[in-house]
């Protein structure tokens, strides 16, 4: 890597930058993430956050053949195309996945996402077996994937798109402050207020393009062919609709839901999430809201930050055979996970 890409790297993907919404993901999560260099040298270590205990992020360094990441050496050679991203597979069947960290459309880092199991554990005595073929401590490494979660592979899908959109708005935007930075140094130097107010513009384009991705992985994730995201309109008690798939512009123009009304107000009122089908909802409050029998399924799921709602996930299916409920709770996570994007 050229200096100039290292200065570059260590301004816009920097430990200090990047460490603590990198722990609040890891923990809504469950899955231990850690940032490498192109050359597989870690920017942000496995077991280099406060989380390093968890999530079994000591596996990728004593179990899983990865022991010479700290110096980089052959690690992202171990990795094979899937789709977007990068995956690798041990013989312990331990899954963990690589996404490509773009500045001015170069790769200059991978976001490592893992390790994870996915679809199913094995049997204790297949990992016994596999791990007295290796020479390791059978003991030891069931103890550690105690804390390695398991995950379907439409889940670690639309976990590794929303990670991706995330970093990418991360990214845009330190790059876009860097430009700034720069603008305020030269000789014709714009007004401060202008600057910040170019940033708080910047800013609010990109919450708008992340609110985007997390709809499409939610629909993607869900097999729900209408959602939309409603946010508080500033200084006020209501909630319109920011972005949508499947509705008409009428609705979105028009659609609006003031704090305890309807199922979107109930959810953000109390901080819930709510999943119904067709008319019922198991909730006798909300069934006097729920007036469209064509609707087979559908959920609510409030975003927050420190138990604070400023808007909702709503997502419906005319269809039977949705997959919005057996996900409830990734969506949940996903939520958790766009609301620490948003605040970071």
């Amino acid at each position: 890597m050229a200096d100039s890409d290292k200065v570059l790297l260590q301004e816009v993907i920097s430990k200090d930058k990047w460490i603590v919404p990198l722990e609040r993901f890891i923990q809504v999560l469950r899955i231990n993430i850690f940032v490498v260099d192109d050359k597989g040298v870690p920017v942000i270590h496995p077991c280099g956050t406060s989380r390093s205990d968890e999530y079994g992020c000591r596996i990728l360094t004593r179990f899983l053949s990865l022991e010479q990441v700290q110096n980089g050496g052959n690690f992202l050679k171990q990795f094979s195309a899937y789709g977007d991203y990068l995956e690798c597979c041990s013989d312990l069947k331990l899954h963990s996945f690589a996404i490509p960290l773009k500045v001015y459309g170069r790769i200059v880092a991978y976001m490592i996402v893992g390790p994870v199991i996915m679809n199913k554990r094995l049997s204790n005595e297949e990992y016994f077996q596999r791990a007295e073929q290796r020479g390791l401590l059978a003991e030891e490494l069931l103890n550690e994937l105690g804390g390695v979660r398991v995950v379907s592979y439409v889940a670690m899908n639309a976990i590794l798109d929303l990670l991706a959109a995330i970093t990418r708005d991360f990214i845009e935007i330190s790059l876009e402050n860097r430009r700034l930075k720069k603008m305020r140094f030269q000789k014709e130097v714009l007004p401060k207020a202008i600057t910040e107010a170019a940033e708080g513009l910047y800013r609010e384009i990109h919450v708008d393009e992340l609110l985007i991705s997390v709809l499409d992985v939610a629909l993607k994730l869900t097999n729900a062919e209408v959602g939309s995201i409603m946010v508080f309109d500033k200084g006020s008690k209501e909630m319109m609709i920011r972005v949508s798939r499947g509705l008409s512009d009428e609705c979105v123009k028009n659609t609006r839901a003031r704090v305890g009304e309807g199922v979107a107000g109930m959810a953000a009122k109390e901080n819930r999430c709510f999943i119904l089908h067709g008319q019922k909802s198991g909730n006798n409050r909300l069934e006097q809201f729920l007036k469209r029998p064509e609707i087979k399924e559908s959920m609510v799921v409030p975003i927050s930050h420190q138990n604070r709602v400023f808007g909702v996930l709503n997502l419906h299916s005319k269809l039977e055979g949705s997959r919005i409920e057996m996900n409830a709770g990734y969506l949940m996570s996903l939520s958790k996970l766009l609301s620490t994007a948003v605040f970071s």
